[in-house]
């Protein structure tokens, strides 16, 4: 079992407010979260000789479960036992109403744990009404730490003013095949269990084909989604890209309308996400279209057929990958950091810079990604554009690149073995890569 950085964050909010929603795609952990907090309750109620109170779980993926909910959603939560975990509750959207009055009627803490697949307007409106009351949080795949039970807040350390808090870490990720690994494995929990490349590939075969089946069909009536297939296959194939909505319709062969639709599709039910563009106020040289990633690393590598020999064999979508994979690991750690930030890219005609993250301060961390041993100036033109256009705002610029060694480029610009976007280990944690025994 894998130990999430989030967990704490989780609690903490149970202790305050009625009700967590914890959103995110199908197999991200979300119900195990949930039973480890009911698990945490009766061992603190125990310690604390308080009559064990087990939280009740109840599932709307049952069918009976589900039927009795939609028949009488007011009756249906008069008689729950609380607390209680509510999963997959996109499936019931109506009973959210029954809910808010519940909270309304008795706004104690921790009452409720909700969880969804499907980020559904009506659910996302009626979240939006409980404001105060019900707090939201994202569940994404595990990441490179959790995996190897790595744990620590390399965000904060990225805006320390010190360097040597970033660039001491120590290095988990040292071999441009361990990168592969990580990249083409992901972070789904159960993937990980397949240990090795065919059962990796049954799996991510039968997560699509449960997800076509079941979930499209808690956002939209579509009979045939093989459009919206072809459009997440091609998609992956451009992971890490800037995102045009008419290039993607041309491409696709459909309709504007329906591409529009369809991608909105993908991104509720977390499968595909945009990275802004950051612009500040450096002119009409910015561009200033979003690029688009699939979620997870792993399911876009199994989507266009990119096992390790391919990726070896193809440096362009090896560095679109691997652009994905950190922007996905960054977007994991921003959800548990102590250090809250925004994500970005930065896309100008002097340079790019992968990631860009902005603290509440108005402080900015550029992050590059280049899989090559060695680094040359050119490599980092894009962080130093941005340097010299924030001034004092810019706190530091990292190539994260396939090298051993932190090496020094200039004026708050460095480049650091990708081992250092992962916290220190553990003194005794031994790191294996996930295609072992």
């Amino acid at each position: 079992m894998f130990i999430r950085n989030i967990f704490p964050r989780i609690q903490q909010v149970l202790s305050q407010t009625p009700a967590i929603f914890l959103k995110g795609a199908r197999q991200t952990g979300k119900t195990t979260i949930a039973r480890q907090i009911c698990e945490e309750s009766m061992r603190t109620d125990a310690a604390h000789d308080h009559p064990m109170e087990q939280r009740s779980y109840l599932s709307f993926d049952d069918v009976q479960t589900r039927f009795a909910a939609q028949e009488d959603p007011d009756g249906f939560i008069a008689r729950l036992k609380m607390p209680v975990v509510l999963d997959e509750i996109q499936r019931v959207p109506n009973i959210m109403m029954s809910i808010k009055a519940d909270i309304d009627r008795n706004p104690n803490p921790g009452r409720y744990i909700l969880t969804s697949s499907v980020n559904s307007s009506a659910l996302s409106e009626m979240a939006d009404s409980l404001s105060g009351r019900i707090f939201s949080l994202p569940i994404h795949t595990i990441s490179h730490g959790e995996l190897h039970n790595v744990h620590g807040d390399i965000i904060a350390s990225l805006f320390e003013e010190d360097a040597t808090a970033f660039s001491c870490q120590t290095r988990t990720l040292r071999t441009v095949n361990e990168i592969i690994d990580a990249i083409v494995s992901g972070g789904y929990p159960d993937a990980q269990q397949q240990y090795s490349q065919m059962y990796r590939k049954i799996w991510f075969s039968n997560y699509m084909s449960a997800l076509m089946d079941r979930d499209i069909h808690d956002l939209a009536n579509i009979d045939h989604p093989v459009g919206l297939h072809y459009l997440l296959l091609m998609l992956s194939a451009r992971s890490g890209t800037l995102f045009n909505q008419s290039d993607v319709s041309r491409a696709c062969a459909i309709p504007n309308s329906t591409a529009i639709r369809y991608m909105t599709m993908l991104e509720d039910l977390h499968l595909v996400w945009r990275l802004p563009a950051w612009s500040g106020d450096l002119g009409r040289r910015v561009i200033k279209m979003p690029k688009v990633h699939v979620a997870d690393s792993g399911l876009a590598c199994h989507l266009c057929g990119a096992d390790e020999e391919r990726l070896t064999g193809d440096p362009a979508q090896m560095a679109r990958l691997l652009e994905t994979f950190v922007a996905n690991e960054l977007r994991k750690q921003a959800t548990w950091t102590g250090h809250p930030v925004s994500l970005f890219h930065f896309s100008h005609r002097g340079g790019e810079v992968d990631m860009v993250l902005e603290d509440t301060a108005g402080r900015v961390v550029g992050v590059d990604v280049k899989l090559s041993g060695t680094v040359v100036d050119r490599d980092a033109r894009g962080l130093a554009v941005l340097r010299d256009a924030l001034g004092d705002r810019f706190v530091r610029g990292v190539i994260l690149y396939g090298g051993q060694q932190t090496l020094p480029f200039g004026d708050r610009l460095l480049a650091a073995p990708f081992g250092t976007l992962l916290p220190p280990a553990r003194p005794g944690t031994e790191v294996t890569p996930s295609g072992a025994a």
